[in-house]
């Protein structure tokens, strides 16, 4: 997968401004990635289940995709992927 060039130079900008500012930035290796919801119980989830996941329309090819649980620690956020799922045929 390709990332755009013009992604990548947003996202060095960012760090470049952040770091001048003084404040703690990123220094993994970037990987654009979708959230879409963060911070939300079980309970919470299940209403939103119930309720049918209010997912806004993106055209955007996708051929794989993780699922990841954020844990907020003392040290910060840490993301530890659940499963990873391929797409074939015509979800692909």
């Amino acid at each position: 997968n390709t990332i755009p060039p013009k992604l990548i130079e947003l996202q060095r900008n960012i760090n470049r401004v952040v770091k001048q500012a003084g404040l703690p930035f990123e220094t993994r290796t970037y990987n654009p990635h979708v959230t879409i919801y963060r911070k939300v119980d079980s309970q919470a989830f299940e209403m939103l289940e119930e309720d049918g996941l209010p997912l806004p329309y993106v055209d955007m090819p996708v051929d794989h995709f993780a699922l990841y649980e954020s844990v907020s620690t003392e040290t910060g956020v840490q993301y530890r992927k659940l499963e990873d799922f391929e797409l074939h045929g015509e979800f692909a």
